[in-house]
């Protein structure tokens, strides 16, 4: 979205939804696909978090605590991984992708850091630093399965019931769910296990207009928009998909005593920390890419983990003055 605000193709929707009350209903609307100018250009229709997803039955088996902080996930993790049984402590995602990207930023964010700073780079931060390490140190420990490639495997690993921990959102329930209801009835759900307790997360469905249409088709797009930005539409996206509508109200009574799980991800999501880095939105894709391609330097060539975010600090430094 904010590379599309970047080039120029879409409207502003502030006309749009004049004499409404969207901005004030809609999570992060009046913040996220804002330009500097206070332009509105997208309509937010879902926002998630991750959490700390606990096969609990391996834990009892251990009399291990669900952790809460990075010394207690580390010490659950290699004390869940059994090499003899094929089970392990924790899966995530640990090849270039996008999953891997945040799954490293999860930790970064645990210190309290992100790869930006003040909307800068922050790569040699001792915060980024400690958080790739603390997941090379995961990696390394060998409680998790190598060369996850993206969500299928992730999900294979732990809907076998033989991994302890995995960090996902919740519309991994209903996968879960079909694929082995015998392990999500012993599921529990719990806040990050990292120093912050913070997860990763915000919008991330989003629809809006393109730039340069005429004035009626303009405004027939315009009423679409205000139509699905209702409470009572809402609770149709969250009841049918899983995850959260950011309207006000989209989380009903009804919909929680139903999937009680539900009830964490309502609540952690006003602390979400964004995927994106902050200052550098336009950018993302590129970056992303430049992350888990020196991301998988460290884990799989070994490559000292301060030498390879001072390489990606001046690679990513390069890449926005060549931006200019």
């Amino acid at each position: 979205m904010f590379e599309y605000m970047n080039l120029g193709v879409l409207a502003p929707l502030n006309d749009c939804f004049a004499g409404t009350d969207i901005v004030e209903k809609v999570d992060g609307e009046d913040s996220y696909a804002v330009d500097a100018d206070g332009n509105i250009y997208a309509l937010n229709l879902s926002a998630r978090t991750l959490a700390l997803w606990v096969n609990k039955p391996m834990f009892d088996a251990a009399g291990v605590e669900v952790p809460t902080n990075f010394e207690e996930f580390k010490a659950a993790a290699i004390a869940l991984t059994n090499p003899a049984k094929e089970e392990f402590g924790l899966v995530l995602t640990n090849t270039a992708h996008s999953r891997f990207y945040e799954s490293v930023l999860d930790m970064v964010v645990g210190y309290g850091g992100h790869w930006t700073k003040d909307g800068k780079p922050a790569f040699t931060e001792p915060e980024v630093i400690q958080g790739v390490q603390f997941f090379k140190d995961l990696f390394d420990a060998g409680v998790m399965p190598i060369g996850v490639d993206g969500a299928p495997s992730q999900y294979a690993f732990f809907n076998s019931g033989k991994v302890a921990m995995t960090i996902d959102g919740p519309w991994y329930w209903a996968v879960v769910s079909e694929q082995n209801p015998e392990l999500a009835a012993n599921i529990e759900i719990h806040r990050m296990p990292t120093d912050s307790g913070l997860p990763t997360g915000g919008p991330n469905n989003l629809i809006g207009i393109a730039a340069g249409l005429d004035d009626a088709t303009f405004a027939v797009a315009c009423e679409y928009i205000k139509s699905i930005a209702t409470t009572e539409w809402g609770q149709v996206w969250t009841n049918s998909s899983g995850t959260i509508n950011p309207i006000e109200g989209a989380v009903s009574e009804d919909y929680l005593i139903e999937n009680p799980w539900f009830a964490f991800y309502a609540e952690d999501l006003a602390n979400y920390v964004p995927v994106a880095a902050p200052g550098l939105e336009i950018y993302h894709g590129s970056l992303q890419t430049m992350i888990n391609n020196k991301l998988v330097e460290v884990m799989y060539d070994d490559k000292p983990v301060e030498q390879a975010m001072a390489e990606l600090q001046e690679e990513v430094e390069e890449f926005i003055a060549d931006q200019m």
